[in-house]
């Protein structure tokens, strides 16, 4: 008989906690095949990989990549992923676990192809320890993190603008054609500290 596949879904460190006893006892009965599904709403490696690192879990078969974003975008976003999961296991051969997708490397004009894609929709990828080896972390290999769908790509600056509004004394629109002819372009070494999730 085949074995049952079980999915473990974990999205943050207290599912992580809860998650690992189960995975234990299930990898260990023969007639069980547990299958770890990362929705990926903590993708920092501190709060993520080494969490999963220390509770002896392994990667996860399946990465969601979902992200950052309001209570209802995640849990959409969350039943979407999961569903092509869950439809995948259910199209494979009886009793055997679809093969894993996992994290794929980024294609993205300017960016480094070492980043890892967590998420497509919305694009969300994530600096691989590997190639933080400057002293700063150069454009190209800096993470990429949104939390609703980037706007269809198009090569006439002067269809992407700017506005700078609210508690300012004049309003400024500009198109990043203006942008790039009217001002010039300097490099500022700075830090960027996340506040959370």
């Amino acid at each position: 008989m085949p074995r049952q596949i079980v999915h473990l879904i974990a999205a943050a460190r207290p599912n992580f906690m809860k998650v690992a006893p189960l995975w234990h006892a299930l990898a260990a009965a023969s007639d069980f095949a547990p299958v770890l599904v990362h929705t990926g709403q903590h993708y920092d490696a501190n709060m993520s990989d080494e969490i999963l690192k220390d509770l002896g879990l392994p990667d996860p078969d399946f990465h969601l990549g979902i992200g950052s974003g309001s209570h209802a975008e995640q849990t959409g976003r969350v039943m979407i992923e999961y569903g092509k999961v869950a439809e995948a296991h259910r199209a494979g051969p009886a009793g055997a676990p679809a093969p894993a997708k996992g994290p794929q490397n980024l294609k993205f004009p300017g960016k480094h192809e070492g980043l890892v894609v967590l998420g497509e929709r919305p694009l969300v990828a994530e600096t691989p320890e590997s190639l933080l080896d400057d002293d700063t972390t150069p454009i190209e290999k800096f993470f990429i993190r949104n939390n609703g769908q980037i706007a269809e790509e198009t090569k006439d600056p002067d269809k992407w603008k700017i506005t700078i509004d609210g508690e300012v004394n004049n309003k400024l629109e500009i198109t990043l054609g203006e942008l790039k002819s009217k001002y010039k372009a300097v490099t500022r070494r700075m830090v960027l500290e996340c506040g959370g999730n």
